[in-house]
């Protein structure tokens, strides 16, 4: 009887617990395939919203709650397609949830035999971004969105048969358009007319001002102008167009108002475009972070420009090896600040293009039209050093700031090695072999062998003199060779570097400190003594004791990052 009544407890308790369970799983906020870490939106446009883009084969995840169905704000979708020829005015919704937000979004039209009969309208494409008001993207994709029976025109005073005559003024305001919040946004297969209009049905946000323009793939364009009916009023960060055979002007509002703030780029077009006076202005009047630029383009810019403009990363794109070579016919008014210059000859029929310039013509004509000069990247082959085995060159006395030759085509990476202008870098126990004299030989032999001297002359790294101390001082610490030598391992500066001709020394802790301080306040990093300017190579020589005790010398990179 007592294990009966146990027994009839244990089941009136497990009853309760039972009922409790499917009281709570009951409950809308406690459903177990809820991610509460996934935002849901309530609309009353759900399923309209779901049913549009069922139409183009997607289904969007959801949620239902209290008797509602809810869309996922993050729809986890990574590359999102919209195939505009699927819908029409009719089953086109006039309001979907607003607020989406998608990795990529890609608006396309496909003709097909149905869509002849019922080609896009700008209607279409502009209830589109009304209905989904709002909508968050990284990129949003413009593809093949042609737009038939637009007015036809003139550009430039001149008849262009199939061109749009732009008239901006009509898309002055635009406050009351739909906004998309986006990164970039890539335009491919439209002619300037479809362009125009297709920009004129949005507002993009700029809050982030980050916004790239992309422009691809589009032989039926004529003329940037097609642009100025988005010109948003941040302006934009990259504007890049790219295999337009047909472009006939870059002329546009984004560019003569200074809107395009950081990259430039254009590649692959028309070798004849029209540089405009208020172009040649907009570019040589503001400092580029990337200025990419064919041939034709930059000569005008190099040519009718009388004052130095600094660019970060210019490349010029020279359509074939025989417009490489009219590199050297261009007659600069002055030099151009480039931190990084790429050349570049597109290769024929996958051949690897070859240059006839030599290495050392090629780098002269560099040095003799522009200065600032950190790398240089040479996107052809050069004969000369196909087989090249060290990996070091020096382009003394040329190019002072040269630190690195890249050629993805045929050598890979050239570092530069200018011996006469990088610090020397010496272990304390071994400076008595450098001052005597003991190493000069061997310094010779290994820069020989080792380094490529575009300029001819052997250069070495610096060599002491009748005058140079025999226990110099640091020119910060002012402590000398003898007294670092007395330290213990942990506490003594692993090197001590002599950074110019006359042959002062400072240890890499006060060197290290300097270079850092000059850094902060943009100054050059200089001997504090004679003024002289201290090179910060990515390759410098050292001198130190090996495992045996033998000293010897070696060039290094292990001392390219002294000023970070």
């Amino acid at each position: 009887m007592h294990l009966l009544s146990e027994l009839t407890a244990c089941t009136r308790t497990l009853t309760i617990i039972l009922i409790l369970l499917e009281s709570l799983s009951a409950s809308p906020f406690c459903s177990p395939w809820v991610d509460p870490a996934v935002i849901y939106l309530g609309s009353p446009y759900t399923k309209q919203t779901l049913a549009f883009f069922r139409v183009s084969g997607y289904e969007l995840p959801t949620e239902k709650r209290a008797g509602e169905v809810r869309l996922a704000k993050n729809t986890k979708i990574s590359q999102l397609e919209i195939r505009l020829d699927r819908y029409t005015l009719e089953t086109m919704p006039e309001h979907m949830v607003q607020g989406l937000v998608f990795d990529s979004v890609t608006l396309q039209y496909k003709e097909t035999s149905t869509t002849m009969q019922k080609p896009l309208s700008k209607e279409l494409v502009a209830k589109f971004f009304r209905a989904l008001d709002g909508l968050h993207m990284s990129a949003l994709y413009l593809d093949n969105l042609s737009i038939p029976g637009l007015e036809r025109g003139t550009l430039w005073g001149k008849k262009t048969g199939k061109l749009l005559d732009l008239d901006t003024r009509k898309y002055a305001t635009k406050a009351s358009l739909p906004s998309i919040h986006t990164k970039k946004i890539t335009i491919q297969h439209m002619s300037d007319a479809s362009i125009t209009e297709v920009l004129s049905c949005f507002n993009a946000d700029m809050s982030l001002n980050v916004l790239g323009i992309y422009i691809r793939n589009a032989p039926e364009l004529t003329t940037l102008r097609c642009l100025d009916s988005f010109n948003p009023k941040g302006g934009i960060s990259v504007l890049s167009v790219d295999n337009t055979a047909n472009l006939a002007s870059i002329d546009c509002a984004l560019l003569s108002s200074n809107k395009v703030r950081d990259v430039f780029q254009l590649q692959r077009t028309n070798r004849k475009l029209y540089l405009s006076p208020e172009m040649l202005q907009a570019i040589t009047s503001k400092h580029w972070k990337t200025l990419v630029l064919p041939l034709e383009i930059w000569e005008c810019v190099a040519k009718r420009t009388n004052e130095s403009f600094v660019v970060d990363d210019l490349t010029i794109d020279c359509d074939c090896v025989k417009n490489f070579d009219a590199l050297w016919n261009i007659k600069y008014r002055a030099k151009q600040s480039v931190k990084r210059l790429t050349l570049t000859i597109p290769p024929k029929n996958t051949s690897k293009p070859t240059s006839n310039k030599s290495l050392k013509e090629i780098l002269t004509m560099i040095d003799s039209c522009f200065v600032d000069v950190e790398e240089v990247e040479l996107d052809f082959v050069i004969r000369e050093i196909r087989g090249f085995e060290t990996r070091s060159i020096c382009v003394e006395p040329r190019l002072p700031k040269l630190k690195c030759l890249l050629s993805t085509q045929a050598f890979g990476c050239l570092y530069v090695f200018n011996p006469t202008r990088s610090i020397l870098w010496i272990a304390p126990n071994a400076y008595s072999d450098w001052a005597s004299g003991k190493l000069n030989e061997e310094m010779k032999k290994v820069c020989l062998k080792n380094i490529l001297f575009i300029y001819g002359t052997l250069r070495t790294p610096f060599l002491p003199t009748t005058y140079t101390k025999q226990n110099p001082t640091c020119v910060e610490c002012h402590k000398s060779v003898n007294d670092f030598n007395g330290l213990g391992e942990k506490s003594k500066p692993k090197y001590l570097g002599i950074v110019c001709k006359s042959g002062h020394m400072a240890c890499i802790i006060c060197l290290k400190k300097l270079a850092k301080k000059k850094r902060e306040v943009k100054e050059p990093l200089c001997c504090p003594i004679c003024d002289s300017e201290i090179s910060l190579a990515d390759i410098n020589g050292a001198i130190a004791p090996d495992e045996m005790g033998m000293v010897y010398f070696k060039s290094t990179r292990a001392f390219k990052n002294l000023a970070s």
